[in-house]
């Protein structure tokens, strides 16, 4: 808990994380849908200042997201900035020199522990421990934000924990089945998936290698590896069209798996809404 604590003040040109009251003005600021429900779940019940998403994603990652005028006015106007990082939104402390006296904090440096390409994928919340840790991470910021709620956040915390943990345990019970099945990832997110589900990951890419146009060798190791290790699904973004998927399908007849990713189509003011997607990819992908 201690280094999670110390990661919570991570933007080098902040002067550090302060305590305050609800008497700040401005909302909780988040960077994405899944940190939107995380947040809205931890301040339930009491007169927390009201959370706002920063970005319209629109299903996409916010790896080459530009940040219109509107969105800075958004960030300046917070209390609290909350975002994903590990990357994920790589111009963020660039913009929020904009608003330098906002405090900021990213969750996903020392949560997101799946490697991509040599580097931590940040796509952390298909993954329970990371999830665990991001969860943990946001509502020891919000206490330290609001200490006269405190008590308030913490509870809602523990409810929150132990429901993802019961959705997880529940799940790899009901899809034991797909244990060792061999896949390729063409999003970093589903490798955290793949992982909870003892599935064998032989190949990850993260959006970089997606949308890069690979060599002709790189695709016939690819499909060679595919049908060396009888490879069953290739794990896509619904809202990605990977060429490289494309064509490894269709050379060897893998089936193609377009999966939900949080980013579009969460129901944040569902209490249950991270378990309900995680049920519709799993439905999916044992779907014949």
């Amino acid at each position: 808990m201690g280094k999670w604590l110390g990661a919570l003040c991570v933007m080098s040109f902040l002067c550090g994380c302060h305590s305050t009251t609800t008497s700040q003005s401005g909302s909780l600021v988040v960077t994405t849908p899944v940190l939107e429900y995380f947040a809205r779940q931890l301040t339930q019940g009491s007169e927390q200042p009201p959370v706002a998403l920063a970005f319209q994603p629109q299903g996409k990652c916010l790896h080459e997201h530009q940040v219109s005028s509107q969105e800075i006015r958004t960030l300046c106007s917070a209390r609290l900035v909350v975002a994903q990082g590990a990357g994920f939104e790589p111009f963020l402390q660039e913009t929020m020199k904009q608003c330098p006296a906002v405090p900021v904090v990213e969750l996903g440096n020392g949560c997101a522990d799946l490697q991509v390409a040599g580097k931590a994928d940040p796509h952390a919340w298909f993954g329970a421990a990371a999830t665990d840790c991001l969860i943990h991470k946001l509502s020891m910021a919000l206490q330290q934000q609001d200490t006269l709620r405190r008590t308030s956040i913490a509870a809602n915390e523990s409810k929150l924990r132990q429901q993802i943990k019961q959705t997880w345990d529940s799940l790899r019970l009901e899809y034991a089945s797909l244990q060792n099945t061999p896949v390729i990832s063409f999003h970093g997110a589903y490798g955290y998936l793949a992982r909870e589900l003892g599935m064998h990951v032989v190949a990850s890419f993260g959006e970089e290698v997606e949308d890069a146009t690979p060599s002709a060798q790189a695709v016939a190791e690819l499909i060679a590896q595919a049908r060396a290790q009888k490879v069953k699904l290739l794990l896509v973004g619904e809202t990605e069209s990977p060429d490289l998927a494309a064509t490894v399908a269709r050379e060897t007849g893998v089936r193609v798996v377009p999966l939900l990713n949080m980013l579009e189509g969460l129901d944040t003011t569902d209490s249950f809404a991270y378990s309900h997607v995680l049920r519709l990819d799993l439905e999916r992908i044992t779907k014949q």
